[in-house]
């Protein structure tokens, strides 16, 4: 039997112990702290288990939620960092930062609508939250190409933070999609003032000056890039496109050859741009070599088989030529870009003298993809074969759309020279012989626009 003295010794340690326990078990607070420490650390797995720990110790713990939430994210399990998320906001739907991690979730699941409203309510929550007007812009760009918008969004992250050269790079690009140039050009030369020593703001500038055909200012950013970094591959890449556009064949192709020789990733624009350069050069096997290595690397793409084979048509070798424009086809016959592909096989049935099938493929480019860049083309690719089938109020049409689309065609006009002619219009054909030699470069189209005014006259 215990005594009255140890009695009460027992039950004062009882309360004692009772008290002290609890005090040394984890907080629900410091798993929390534990779990965004783990978080940083880019360590998920453990911060899943510390905000697992903390959501037992406190299931009202909207911050715990929040932050699993997070950890799936990263660990790209964008289901459970939902449901996690959706908790989050049913405990506390003022917690800001579960819609913004809710909208990255949605961006995993590539539902976009879902994630810009996500952002929208982050922003409208908490409206200095900068990331939440980027990652809404990046959407917008990427996946929406509303530039309006994200320009918006961008203007709003400049109003919290002007000091920050990428948001000026990311304006000035939407507004130079927009073809705002002056404005383009204000944000990349802002970007540059407050960092000029990243070779990227001087070529996004260059990029700018490209697409507004200011082919020496462009190479002055260009060179400014490839300056600052000697293996920037892009600035070589895009500075053979200024020399390419300049036709200063040789210097280009030197810098196509760097840009690959560095590892651009832009193998597109590579093959594309030597290829041309080649081909200005009338070096057709050249050519036709550049779009045999893209083959090689990958022997499934249509466009490489149709550009191929283009320039198999160019050369004259009408053989290989139907061959790969027939393989483009095959392996795609359906999408937007097999219009192209449409478009060169009819060019193929037309300078073999087959008008129908050339009439028939053409129609096909112009059905799959009445807006593709480079319909212009397709159009005076039409005309030339209304033309030869003596079709002249057809040809016209097709011609005055494409000149309505550049009116700087010159083949377009000299093409719709020629209907005039045939139809007795000599003023009109004089008119169109004149703006053909205006707006050529092109030799052989000036010799026969010049040759056919003469006639007229």
């Amino acid at each position: 039997m215990f005594s009255r003295n140890a009695l009460l010794a027992l039950t004062f340690l009882s309360i004692v112990v009772a008290l002290v326990i609890p005090a040394c078990q984890p907080s629900a607070a410091s798993y929390i702290e534990s779990g965004d420490a783990n978080s940083a650390s880019k360590n998920y797995d453990q911060a899943i288990i510390d905000y697992s720990q903390a959501i037992a110790i406190d299931p009202g713990s909207a911050t715990a939620y929040a932050g699993r939430g997070r950890a799936y994210n990263n660990k790209q399990q964008y289901d459970q960092a939902i449901t996690d998320l959706d908790r989050a906001i049913e405990l506390d739907p003022d917690l800001y930062t579960a819609y913004y991690r809710r909208g990255n979730a949605y961006i995993g699941k590539e539902l976009w609508d879902q994630a810009i409203a996500e952002f929208t309510k982050a922003a409208e929550l908490k409206p200095d939250m900068v990331n939440a007007y980027l990652m809404r812009a990046s959407i917008y760009v990427q996946q929406k190409m509303d530039y309006e918008k994200a320009i918006s969004d961008y203007s709003q992250a400049i109003s919290l933070n002007d000091e920050n050269s990428d948001y000026y790079q990311a304006r000035g690009w939407c507004y130079q999609n927009t073809r705002q140039y002056d404005k383009a050009l204000a944000d990349f030369d802002k970007a540059i003032e407050l960092d000029s020593k990243t070779a990227s703001r001087y070529l996004n500038r260059g990029l700018c000056y490209m697409q507004m055909k200011q082919y020496d200012q462009a190479l002055n950013d260009l060179d400014k890039a490839v300056e600052l970094d000697g293996n920037y591959a892009d600035g070589y890449l895009f500075q053979g496109g200024c020399y390419t556009e300049l036709k200063e064949y040789d210097k280009a192709i030197a810098d196509y050859n760097k840009a690959y020789e560095l590892g651009t990733v832009n193998l597109m624009n590579y093959y594309y741009g030597l290829s041309t350069c080649y081909s200005a050069k009338k070096d057709y096997d050249s050519a036709i070599l550049v779009w045999t290595q893209a083959l090689e690397s990958d022997p499934k793409s249509a466009i490489y088989y149709n550009n191929r084979g283009w320039f198999y048509l160019e050369k004259g070798d009408y053989a290989s030529a139907l061959a790969d424009l027939n393989k483009a086809l095959e392996l795609d016959s359906t999408s937007e870009e097999s219009a192209m592909f449409w478009d060169s096989r009819g060019w193929y049935y037309f300078k073999t003298g087959d008008l129908t099938s050339a009439l028939s493929d053409l129609n096909k480019a112009l059905e799959i993809s009445p807006d593709m860049e480079g319909i212009d083309e397709v159009y005076c690719h039409r005309a030339q074969v209304y033309y030869d089938m003596n079709e002249y109020d057809k040809a016209i049409a097709d011609l005055n759309k494409s000149i309505e689309l550049d009116n700087e065609y010159a083949e377009a006009y000299l093409y719709r020279g020629l209907c005039y002619k045939a139809l007795n219009h000599a003023d009109e054909a004089k008119a169109d012989f004149q703006s053909a030699i205006d707006s050529s470069q092109d030799q052989s189209i000036i010799e026969k626009a010049t040759s056919e005014l003469e006639s007229v006259n």
